[in-house]
């Protein structure tokens, strides 16, 4: 059932001002009317869903960014400073050359789910959080990303730099990742297979550069990722071994 947002002000501590889940959804999920008069602490939120093509770019002063089943989308040089984004089953998305702060528990820079497709790009990015639980990029049953060349920081416990949850065969390379908190991992890969990383720098100060996690049983296909020395820890190389 379609709603209607206009001009709402909210301020979320720990939290997202929007967010649907994706849990079994179908294709009016998203099928809503939220327009720009609604903000964050004071700053625009961005809502597209089923648009063949989205484009934003040269803005600043964003709360949040939310993507619903959307196609061809070129966001750059805009400035996010509250949620980070959403990102929702959706494909042929290039997002490069932002700047993303995000705060609060469980609040990512980016929340990418439900994406499979080589085109997708998230590149030359500024992303930093802070709250527990909080990643950088958070990756859920999305595969063939192109995920290159991002600077991310983030500060909390269990706050990963890249999350990938059952997410297989990502390109990840020349990212610089820096996290602070307890348990928080460079790049967590969980239930995954055949993601690449090379060339990503990272320092982590009470967590490890590269973390392989599973929500069920084992299996060997977990560990079949291609990760060579050129990925470092606090400058050391760092050698995985698989088969």
């Amino acid at each position: 059932e379609k709603n209607s947002f206009i001009n709402n002000s909210m301020n979320t501590t720990n939290g997202y001002a929007l967010s649907i889940p994706d849990n079994n959804c179908e294709d009016y999920c998203y099928n809503h009317s939220v327009d720009t008069s609604n903000n964050e602490n004071g700053n625009t939120i961005y809502y597209y869903a089923y648009q063949p093509s989205v484009i934003l770019v040269d803005t600043e002063n964003i709360g949040e960014i939310f993507i619903g089943n959307c196609q061809n989308v070129l966001i750059r040089n805009v400035t996010v400073v509250e949620d980070g984004f959403i990102i929702r089953d959706s494909d042929d998305f290039n997002i490069y050359n932002n700047s993303v702060n995000s705060n609060g528990y469980q609040v990512n820079g980016f929340l990418v789910s439900n994406a499979d497709n080589s085109i997708n790009n998230i590149s030359h990015n500024t992303i930093s959080t802070n709250g527990s639980f909080a990643d950088g990029i958070d990756l859920s049953s999305s595969g063939g990303l192109q995920i290159i060349n991002n600077t991310i920081t983030t500060i909390g416990q269990s706050s990963y730099g890249l999350d990938t949850s059952n997410s297989n065969s990502n390109n990840i390379s020349y990212n610089n990742i820096t996290t602070t908190g307890n348990s928080a991992n460079g790049v967590d890969m969980g239930s995954s297979t055949n993601n690449t990383l090379t060339f990503n720098s990272f320092n982590t100060t009470n967590g490890y550069g590269v973390y392989i996690t599973y929500s069920t049983s084992p299996t060997a296909s977990y560990y079949n990722h291609n990760i060579d020395t050129t990925n470092t820890e606090q400058g050391d190389p760092i050698y995985y071994y698989y088969g």
